[in-house]
């Protein structure tokens, strides 16, 4: 009885030390496993990094693109601008001089005469007047429509490039 007892506590501490030695065999099986799989992962992430630095490389290149040519198509804007605004003060200088009969036109003598003109001069003047500053308005709304509409063609390329 006493051979048959130890050999069944052999038996169950050879299958204990089994049970043991599978379990530290398999803990660094999957021990191995894991690390694997977080350096893959880790090595994954720095690929990911590096992509993502290009790519806001390439959309800051091509926001700072389009903001320059946003900037050169406001400074031409501003440029046609400015040269219609003095040609309208130019044509304003000349239909003042038309409509006056230029300075030697209103006779100094004649009291009626200069009555008659002097209103018609003063209607065709303030008309005049109205119209310029309305031209001028025109001339300024079409140039913030024209800028505003430089900036919103620079974000719709700007938005096309960083969708590709």
């Amino acid at each position: 009885m006493k051979q048959l007892f130890t050999a069944f506590l052999i038996a169950i501490l050879l299958v204990i030390g089994g049970f043991g030695f599978g379990a530290f065999i398999t803990s660094n099986h999957y021990q191995k496993k894991i690390a694997e799989f977080k350096a893959d992962a880790e090595r994954q992430y720095a690929q990911a990094l590096e992509a993502k630095s290009v790519r806001e490389q390439y959309l800051q290149s091509k926001a700072n693109d389009a903001a320059a040519k946003a900037k050169r198509d406001q400074d031409e804007i501003l440029s046609d601008y400015r040269a219609l605004r003095a040609a309208a003060g130019d044509l304003a200088d000349r239909l003042h001089e038309r409509s006056a009969g230029g300075e030697a036109g209103v006779p100094g003598a004649a009291a009626a005469a200069v009555g008659v003109s002097g209103s018609a001069y003063g209607r065709a003047s303030a008309d005049g007047a109205k119209l310029q500053r309305l031209y001028e308005r025109q001339l300024e709304i079409a140039r913030d429509c024209d800028i505003t509409a430089a900036h919103y063609n620079q974000l719709i390329r700007l938005w096309n490039e960083a969708a590709r």
